[in-house]
């Protein structure tokens, strides 16, 4: 029987897809996330060192700048905006962020 209340993964997983544009977790994005999941619940006392090589990772990155775009994410910190950043150019920014 599937779940149908308001807290059902469908129902969760409908209303993300219609907030975000049905905007869809690349498969090896999917995949890092379904492994450091694993690792997680396999070894609850396990410390994740190097996170910090996956996060940075190019298709990691690209895809949460699309999903902070897609729920109109507001200026950080910095005070930059998405309109800042597609006139620096998203490729540049992207790049420059990552290489620090």
């Amino acid at each position: 029987m599937e779940e149908r209340g308001l807290s059902s993964r469908p129902t969760q997983e409908a209303e993300r897809d219609r907030r975000l544009g049905n905007l869809q977790t690349p498969i090896n994005v999917q995949k890092l996330q379904m492994a450091l999941h694993a690792k997680a619940k396999e070894e609850p006392g396990f410390r994740f060192y190097l996170l910090y090589d996956k996060i940075y990772r190019r298709d990691v990155l690209d895809h949460a700048y699309r999903r902070c775009k897609a729920n109109k994410g507001a200026a950080g910190v910095d005070g930059v905006r998405f309109e800042d950043i597609e006139a620096y150019g998203e490729e540049r920014w992207l790049g420059n962020w990552r290489n620090g």
